[in-house]
């Protein structure tokens, strides 16, 4: 089935879900009282966390097979075909697209200060531009990364499917 489910922490029960057009592959993000997901239907969804009423639907273009990170107003994620977006939350708007990738864009995104670091299954780690989208530069790696990066102490760590802790 299509459903996003949303069950109390303490006993399990269902408060509510959401019926969506396409599978969600993708763990929901939370912030303050909202979870937001994007889908296989190409929409990214905003939904109230206490009622999992949908406040904002916006269309992304294509299949959002990840998760999304939030940050500063922003949700940053992949796409199947390559593309990793920006969309402004209050507004329901690409704020940016980049379309270095040349494949599919499953891992899930870290965020720094100025650079969001995601892996694709063309075999590179890309940096982009916070602010612009913009390749700062991308790491080569043996094998498709769909696995999210992380920034620890000033480095970025990824795995790749060749085995190997970059």
């Amino acid at each position: 089935d299509m459903f996003l489910y949303c069950l109390d922490a303490a006993t399990g029960k269902l408060l509510w879900k959401l019926e969506t057009d396409n599978y969600v592959n993708g763990t929901p993000s939370v912030t303050g009282t909202q979870v937001a997901f994007g889908g296989c239907d190409g929409q990214f969804r905003q939904i109230d966390a206490a009622s999992g009423r949908v406040e904002r639907a916006t269309d992304a273009e294509s299949y959002i097979p990840g998760c999304a990170a939030l940050a500063d107003g922003s949700a940053f994620f992949g796409q199947v075909e390559g593309e990793v977006r920006r969309l402004d939350l209050a507004k329901g708007t690409i704020a940016w697209t980049n379309e270095d990738a040349k494949d599919g864009v499953f891992a899930a995104p870290a965020v720094g200060k100025d650079l969001v670091l995601i892996g694709s299954r063309d075999r590179k780690l890309y940096a982009l531009d916070r602010a612009t989208g913009t390749r700062r530069w991308h790491f080569r790696t043996g094998g498709e990364v769909d696995g999210g990066a992380v920034v620890c102490g000033g480095r970025v760590v990824c795995t790749s499917a060749d085995g190997r802790l970059y």
